[in-house]
């Protein structure tokens, strides 16, 4: 804004919890660089244990005092993914980014891969919801916490070749807005949903402005302050 006030009050997140989930490159990993640059405590979730290791040494050389817990996954494990609030203690998630997803083909709709399309539904959608609801509550019992949803400009606007994709972000979309109107009356608890077209994200401490048409941002705050 022109006037430099901020529409929501800043929040201090030193210190924060924060897990995100596909951390091993793109967006993923620029919401760590971002949120250590901030202060917080990082768990990071992602299926390659090496990019992981690698990242946590980068991040914790970069900022003393931040500490970066590594958990080898696939969101798509669902059990491992209601396991994992209980294996995390002492810490407990107080920012949980939901970043992990994937698109595959470009078929036409009349011949798309069975396989993809499950592993689409699996990992954008199902994913998505087991996360949420394995952390969900220790927020709402301890009255405060944050939830964002990395999706894609492919939620809102479906474009050929790309049914089933489109399909799954459009689920993933409605249900950030179902979690909105579920979490409106809880206290400090928060919801963002970002949906990105073509984004350059690399972990950059200060990166460049991104190019016009890059980035759509959507917001659905649901704290009762």
């Amino acid at each position: 804004m022109c006037s430099g006030r901020h529409l929501y009050a800043q929040a201090d997140i030193a210190d924060d919890v924060v897990l995100v989930t596909g951390a091993t490159s793109g967006i993923g990993e620029a919401c760590a660089w971002r949120f250590a640059e901030a202060g917080c405590k990082l768990v990071l979730t992602g299926r390659r244990a090496a990019r992981l290791d690698s990242l946590k040494a980068s991040i914790e050389a970069k900022y003393e005092g931040v500490s970066v817990t590594c958990v080898t996954m696939d969101v798509t494990d669902l059990e491992r993914v209601a396991a994992l609030p209980g294996a995390l203690l002492p810490l407990e998630v107080d920012i949980l980014v939901n970043n992990a997803g994937l698109a595959l083909g470009v078929a036409p709709a009349e011949a798309n891969s069975m396989a993809h399309m499950q592993q689409m539904m699996a990992t954008n959608v199902t994913a998505l919801i087991a996360m949420s609801a394995a952390f969900l509550p220790g927020m709402k019992a301890r009255g405060k916490g944050h939830l964002i949803n990395i999706g894609s400009i492919a939620g809102h606007e479906a474009y050929a070749g790309a049914a089933a994709l489109t399909l799954a972000l459009t689920l993933a979309l409605t249900l950030a807005l179902t979690l909105a109107l579920t979490l409106a009356l809880t206290l400090a608890l928060t919801l963002a949903q970002a949906a990105a077209a073509t984004v350059r994200a690399r972990p950059r401490l200060r990166p460049s402005p991104p190019r016009r048409g890059t980035t759509w941002w959507s917001r659905y705050t649901t704290h009762g302050l």
